[in-house]
């Protein structure tokens, strides 16, 4: 049987530009992870904004639930 997985958890890619320099770095330096350095920069700004969002995770949820 198929797992159901939350529709919220949903992978979904957001492009971004860097200049050419960046990915000269990137080949000199193939131990420099650039998804994992984005996603950090997303959840550092993330907790920023609303730091209880990463504890907790999708608000809708606890409502579902209460």
């Amino acid at each position: 049987m198929k797992e159901v997985k939350d529709p919220m958890e949903t992978i979904f890619q957001k492009s971004i530009s860097f200049p050419i320099r960046v990915k000269f770095f990137m080949a000199k330096h193939p131990q420099f992870q650039i998804h994992k350095f984005c996603q950090d920069a997303v959840d550092e700004q993330i907790a920023e904004i609303d730091p209880q969002f990463l504890k907790e995770g999708d608000p809708r949820k606890n409502e579902e639930t209460a």
